[in-house]
């Protein structure tokens, strides 16, 4: 490496070594120009161009007002993008989770009690049909028995719930 390096480019303006490399011919090869004005010279050691990262020159004018009016954009945006951290998500997480138990603990009896009685009422619609239905057929109402204990008990729900 440190050969490469004390190395330098004259080879690559030399025409006669260029065809001795036997590069394909899709390939395009330019030799470099003598004429051309540069900051390096063909005995330029490789090490130096790189440390000077290949910049011929450096120009330190800057003009705003030259760059809009040449590019002229008709806006100008930018996208922020944010890595969050392992431990930002989990706390988020965790954060909506303990909100969501907190409103489903006050929610939830509401919930179950319209339920409940949705249900009941829904029976009862039930048991009124049946009755309308056997008094319409003419059936002996003293015949018929009806189970008192399909009423539910809904004293001790309210308090297993909490």
């Amino acid at each position: 490496m440190e050969a490469l390096f004390a190395s330098t480019l004259e080879v690559f303006y030399d025409k006669m070594f260029a065809a001795t490399l036997n590069i394909p011919s899709y390939i395009s090869m330019h030799i470099l120009n003598t004429d051309k004005k540069s900051r390096y010279t063909p005995t330029t050691p490789l090490n130096l161009i790189i440390q000077q990262l290949f910049i011929e020159d450096w120009n330190t004018k800057i003009s705003f007002e030259q760059y809009y009016a040449g590019c002229q954009p008709s806006s100008c945006s930018y996208i922020v993008q944010i890595r969050r951290e392992p431990i930002e998500v989990v706390t988020a997480l965790l954060g909506i989770i303990g909100g969501l138990t907190t409103v489903l603990k006050f929610v939830t009896p509401h919930i179950v009690k319209g339920l409940v009685a949705l249900i009941a009422k829904c029976q009862k619609k039930e048991e009124d049909s049946e009755a309308t239905t056997v008094d319409n057929k003419g059936a002996d109402k003293h015949e018929r028995k009806y189970n008192t204990d399909k009423t539910l008990n809904l004293t001790n729900l309210n308090s297993e719930l909490y």
